[in-house]
């Protein structure tokens, strides 16, 4: 089940069904217990040694009891929950981060992490008692500021969307085994300061919205247009001038059940239409 990451995190860490909330400041994670009426009792401080500015929750150990995982500009740290509301010393599980995600991304059962480090994100895959495999590195060649974690195409398998400085969206389809294909990049047109997903337009696919700070101060809707995924080759390629090129473009169906696409492809370079196909 794919935890909470944000720089607040809601959780029951005292196992007495009230949520508890956990907020990184600085070098410390305030843990505040609920009361279960809307209020919390007064912090207590979990050092970290390191300034933290994301916290992520789960049971990465597999005892029952609710984990934290924190991460800022020196280190990732596993803090593993003692199930009263106090937590464990911090143990170094992986780089800088500004950002996290856990989930099962290769469906055995124990909970995974992505380290969102800015360059690029990591995948650490969970052995179940709270310590990962090495880090595998995916999105290498921009800077990302945001992601989500989400099945955007329908295959069962989680992937991941992130936000760069260079105002796109690039999308990872998972492989169901940890690892991502190359990324797929859209263009919002200018750089976003929050990401989100869900079904805007009830169509049954789940789509992004970006939130550009001024001077756009709007939202963009990225929609996931019913799983149509386009591939288009070129033969011959490479290809010299005035050589005549045939240009393929195969469409096909990447969410589940949404159906056999239909419709007009047109080619274009620039503004000049090169031709049409149904």
């Amino acid at each position: 089940m794919p935890g909470g990451g944000s720089e607040v995190i809601l959780a029951d860490f005292n196992k007495d069904q009230k949520l508890d909330m956990a907020v990184p400041t600085g070098g410390l994670v305030n843990i505040l217990l609920g009361n279960g009426d809307g209020s919390f009792q007064s912090p207590m401080n979990t050092g970290l040694g390191t300034s933290a500015t994301y916290v992520e929750s789960g049971d990465f150990n597999m005892d029952g009891r609710v984990d934290l995982i924190a991460t800022g500009s020196s280190n990732t740290y596993l803090l593993a929950g003692n199930g009263n509301g106090t937590f464990q010393s911090p143990k170094s599980i992986g780089g800088p981060g500004i950002a996290l995600r856990a989930a099962d991304l290769n469906n055995d059962g124990k909970l995974d992490l992505l380290i969102l480090s800015g360059q690029s994100f990591q995948v650490l895959l969970g052995n179940g008692d709270g310590t990962f495999q090495p880090p595998k590195t995916f999105g290498q060649g921009t800077t990302y500021s945001e992601m989500v974690l989400k099945d955007f195409n329908g295959d069962g398998k989680l992937d991941v969307a992130a936000m760069n400085n260079g105002g796109n969206v690039s999308v990872f389809a998972g492989k169901g085994d940890g690892s991502f294909e190359p990324r797929v990049t859209y263009i919002v047109g200018a750089p976003g300061s929050h990401l989100a997903n869900g079904d805007v337009n009830n169509d049954g696919a789940v789509d992004l919205v970006v939130s550009r700070p001024a001077p756009y101060s709007d939202l963009v809707l990225v929609l996931n247009r019913r799983g149509i995924s386009t591939a288009m080759t070129s033969s011959p390629n490479p290809s010299t001038a005035n050589q005549p090129v045939t240009l393929t473009a195969t469409v096909s169906a990447s969410v589940r059940g949404s159906g056999t696409p239909t419709g007009t492809v047109m080619f274009q370079e620039g503004t000049t239409v090169l031709g049409t196909a149904a």
